[in-house]
């Protein structure tokens, strides 16, 4: 696979963003499909690992993971997820309290290399969090992956992922695998969407 390489800042502007209208929802327009899919071409080479196990945390992982998928099946390669479930459940990095619903077992990664993917890392507590209980299973190597990492999240956990899709401004973001993460946002938002936007 190709040597990693370092990933790509947009920076964003409320005042110049164009204004959409999405799933009835107003937004302003911040990534498009195709930066969306030259970050997943980044990472379909910079991530893989033939051997390893893994594993996406859901929700926000699934639909990045499932395309990753699609791009190494086109290759022939092995693109099995085992899905977990981390949430972190006030936001705070300080207080690391993340909540696991489908943990990592030893059944899953005892003596394997795993690969961990992330849609989105702003305090990094869960991301923290999964390396840990990775490693406690028995777990003999775990690379990291996020497909957006926010600068300057003033919670912000210092973490070292192995691979960054983009690195985004501090705002709240939807599409691509995330949703805005404020409770006003219609539940037919569309988080599949593959198209990364923030709210006007």
């Amino acid at each position: 696979m190709r040597k990693s390489q370092e990933a790509p800042y947009y920076p964003f502007d409320h005042e110049t963003a164009k204004q959409i209208l999405i799933a009835h929802v107003p937004a302003l327009l911040y990534l498009g499909k195709q930066e969306y899919w030259d970050t997943l071409s980044r990472l379909s080479s910079d991530a893989y690992r033939p051997d390893e196990v893994r594993l996406r945390n859901l929700n926000g992982a699934v639909l990045f993971t499932n395309d990753l998928a699609e791009i190494w099946k086109t290759k022939g390669l092995p693109s099995q997820f085992t899905d977990i479930e981390y949430k972190s459940t006030d936001g705070s990095a300080k207080s690391g309290h993340v909540r696991t619903v489908t943990p990592i077992t030893p059944e899953m990664v005892d003596g394997r290399d795993v690969g961990v993917y992330e849609d989105i890392g702003d305090t990094n507590s869960t991301m923290l969090q999964i390396l840990k209980d990775a490693y406690k299973a028995g777990a003999r190597s775990v690379k990291t992956i996020v497909l957006l990492l926010k600068i300057s999240h003033p919670r912000q956990v210092p973490f070292n992922y192995n691979c960054v899709g983009a690195k985004i401004k501090n705002v709240w973001v939807g599409g691509w695998g995330t949703d805005w993460g404020t409770p006003d946002v219609p539940t037919d938002f569309p988080r599949s969407s593959r198209i990364l936007v923030v709210k006007p």
